[in-house]
């Protein structure tokens, strides 16, 4: 296979999983203003989504080390430990800001920002939060080695598991369906992500 047609192909199935990974992170609002056109529902959801944003920060500044050192990795063995390392990292410095994210009261975030409405559903957004951090570092170890293909996949069962539960459960709940749909969605992911991952270890 030449490096012109693996440009193609990796690149393709990489562009795929970016765009899924987006509607997955979008569709929530799209939902929401279409449930409760006129209730502010999509603007309480972007500030709780922001917020699950900012957390992920610290496993976005990780992401792209992993790749580099992983693709540059002299063994598959190798790779595994470097990734192990990282998302140790991230799991150490994500996990904090979770709880301190699930712990503010709702008096707190509303001198914040202004709005009602966002404390429980960063609670509930709090699994989807952890989950999207362990997916980002995966998710690059997987570039790394080539295998774009899983993160697209796995980008599109999110969006399908997004999109099924906040169908059910965002007219019942508003925000917090929102919350929860998202929690599935991120979680899915990440365990599809995991399953990848781990199997290359047996490989």
């Amino acid at each position: 296979e030449g490096a012109t047609s693996k440009l193609f192909k990796n690149g393709a199935q990489g562009q795929t999983g970016s765009i899924l990974q987006l509607l997955t992170n979008r569709s929530n609002l799209s939902l929401l203003e279409s449930f409760f056109p006129t209730s502010g529902a999509a603007g309480v959801y972007s500030v709780v989504y922001y917020g699950a944003e900012a957390v992920w920060t610290v496993a976005r500044a990780f992401a792209p080390m992993v790749n580099n050192k992983v693709a540059n990795a002299k063994s598959t063995s190798e790779g595994m430990t470097i990734t192990k390392g990282y998302l140790k990292r991230t799991l150490i410095l994500t996990i904090p800001l979770v709880i301190v994210a699930s712990l503010i009261p709702e008096k707190i975030y509303f001198l914040i920002f202004g709005i009602e409405g966002i404390a429980t559903p960063i609670k509930l957004l709090a699994p989807g939060m952890i989950a999207g951090a362990i997916s980002s570092i995966i998710a690059h170890h997987l570039s790394g080695v080539g295998l774009h293909k899983w993160n697209a996949f796995t980008s599109g069962l999110a969006l399908v598991v997004l999109l099924c539960v906040g169908n059910y459960l965002i007219p019942i709940m508003e925000v917090c369906g929102a919350a929860i749909a998202a929690s599935c969605a991120y979680s899915a992911q990440a365990l599809g992500l995991i399953v990848v991952w781990t199997r290359l270890n047996r490989e």
